[in-house]
């Protein structure tokens, strides 16, 4: 049987490797965070879904900017991955995804922002639905609807959540070895790694309170208990002390 960490161990680990680096890591939220919100500011109002074309630079727009977020939350996952190993950090980690060859991450992140974006066009439409429904029924149906695909993306994020560590622990594997190699990873983890998100919420809330922030800090401490998760759940599968 192997004995993980617990939710707690974890957060522990997680803030002891944090004192010290909190300078970058501080700096790496407001990077990403910021260059997201100029790119979505700025691309608002370029595409419509009220015509062929419009939707169309829509979904580009959508995928041009979840690529650039998921280059920022690899080289993030490459700053945790330091920290959790106590190796030193700077911010050029950061730039980790944009600097080297990103042939394998473009084609796994295209895969899965493809994906997620599938899942949330029925969403937005069963959405829309609901609003204009006049019949209790069909508000259950979309509801339901909507609960399902709810399930069904939180199932892939789970499955696969590891794959950004894996790709930077095995730069070598191409994406269809890599996918099915971070699926079998979690086998056994998923319902351990939800607790541990879960377990953010009151921390998240926070942030939300505090006018975003108390992100700076959620934010580094998140990341840095997720790469604390990978790491033992590495170690536990292999067998290393």
């Amino acid at each position: 049987m192997n004995n993980y960490l617990s939710s707690s161990g974890l957060k522990s680990l997680a803030k002891g490797q944090l004192l010290g680096n909190y300078g970058n890591v501080i700096f790496a939220v407001l990077m990403h965070y910021g260059c997201i919100l100029v790119l979505n500011t700025y691309s608002s109002g370029l595409g419509s879904s009220n015509t062929t074309v419009g939707f169309t630079i829509y979904l580009l727009l959508t995928l041009a900017i979840s690529l650039v977020d998921g280059l920022f939350l690899f080289g993030e996952a490459n700053m945790y991955l330091k920290i959790a190993c106590n190796q030193h950090v700077t911010i050029q980690d950061l730039y980790y995804g944009f600097k080297n060859d990103p042939s394998s991450f473009l084609k796994i992140q295209i895969f899965f922002s493809a994906a997620y974006l599938l899942i949330s066009l029925p969403t937005g439409l069963a959405l829309k639905k609901i609003r204009t429904a006049t019949d209790s029924e069909t508000i259950l149906i979309q509801a339901i609807i909507i609960v399902l695909l709810f399930v069904l993306e939180l199932y892939i994020r789970l499955a696969f959540s590891q794959w950004y560590y894996m790709l930077l622990d095995f730069p070598e594997y191409p994406a269809k070895k890599l996918i099915p190699a971070a699926f079998k990873l979690m086998k056994g983890s998923k319902g351990r790694l939800l607790y541990i998100n879960l377990s953010f919420i009151p921390l998240f809330a926070l942030g939300f309170l505090s006018f975003c922030v108390a992100f700076l800090w959620v934010i580094p401490y998140y990341q840095a208990v997720n790469a604390n998760f990978y790491l033992d759940l590495v170690k536990k599968k292999t067998g290393e002390p």
